[in-house]
């Protein structure tokens, strides 16, 4: 799945949420594409990327991530 222009922008704009964005696992770069994707409104989309962000910028992820 294609990561949601508006989702990329805005993991662009955070440096902390960029650097550990390339980081993820293929299954925890997905799970935010999705997601973001599958919500019905705007403003849903926008908190929804609002709240991924936030948690990629404290370097947390939505499935445990193993380390490398």
């Amino acid at each position: 799945m294609r990561i949601p222009d508006e989702l990329q922008a805005a993991i662009a704009a955070e440096p902390k949420a960029r650097a550990m964005f390339e980081k993820l696992s293929a299954q925890n770069r997905f799970a935010p594409a999705f997601r973001t994707h599958t919500m019905k409104t705007e403003a849903g989309r926008k908190k929804k990327i609002e709240t991924l962000v936030a948690m990629l910028k404290r370097g947390e992820t939505i499935y445990p991530q193993r380390k490398k």
